[in-house]
């Protein structure tokens, strides 16, 4: 498990060491700074946050146990490529409880999101970061979403800012995750038509679409 590392809050997590703020990875997660460009760049790089399951690849009631179950949803692969060529650094900021249930190896998770990296890189996409939470609900631990610990220790992780950006999840727990680190909250709905889109709610930003791509061009469009 050479790729995912334990931070000391107990969720795990890979940066990619192109887009590392500082070759320290176990930094505070006190501070957020969102005035971060990169360097050649005339239009700073922006963090997008993704959930994992159900957003870049099918979810399963049973958990994602290994590579041969995931699947990536369809256009996710392209999403992210669009995200890429459009300046923002894609992190997936993800539950993964099944660690701390028994039912998911470290061994697993890491030949997953090794493999998931690959595929997305292949496709011409990349991922700045992976924060993954391995505790139950019950644990009451800071990380799990809705909490905002994995999106604090990315943002300082990363040298991208995080200004007017949004976290794309499939779940009322991501919306509200969203809300509490101060970021537009994005739901993704399959039962919604191929180009649907609906208003996430009078009194909250963001929207409602049916896949990660419908979403994606949609940020690009209005950015």
């Amino acid at each position: 498990m050479t790729l995912l590392r334990k931070h000391r809050l107990g969720f795990y997590y890979y940066i990619n060491s192109s887009v590392s703020e500082t070759e320290s990875l176990e930094l505070s997660c006190n501070t957020t700074d969102i005035s971060k460009t990169s360097p050649g760049n005339t239009k700073p790089k922006r963090i997008i946050f993704l959930d994992r399951d159900g957003v870049i690849n099918i979810d399963s009631e049973e958990f994602i146990k290994n590579w041969s179950e995931f699947i990536f949803c369809e256009g996710s692969l392209e999403a992210i490529r669009l995200l890429t060529i459009s300046n923002f650094v894609p992190v997936v900021i993800s539950n993964q409880s099944g660690i701390n249930r028994g039912i998911l190896t470290l061994e697993h998770l890491a030949e997953i999101t090794v493999n998931m990296i690959n595929e997305i890189e292949k496709a011409g996409g990349i991922i700045g970061a992976v924060c993954y939470c391995p505790h139950e609900p019950e644990e009451n631990c800071l990380c799990r979403k809705p909490q905002t610990k994995m999106f604090e220790f990315a943002v300082n992780s990363i040298n991208a800012g995080v200004e007017n950006t949004y976290f794309l999840g499939d779940r009322e727990g991501d919306v509200k995750a969203a809300l509490n680190f101060g970021v537009t909250p994005i739901l993704i709905d399959d039962s919604l038509d191929t180009h649907e889109i609906k208003s996430l709610d009078t009194k909250i930003p963001g929207f409602i679409c049916n896949s990660l791509l419908t979403a994606v061009k949609k940020i690009i469009l209005t950015s």
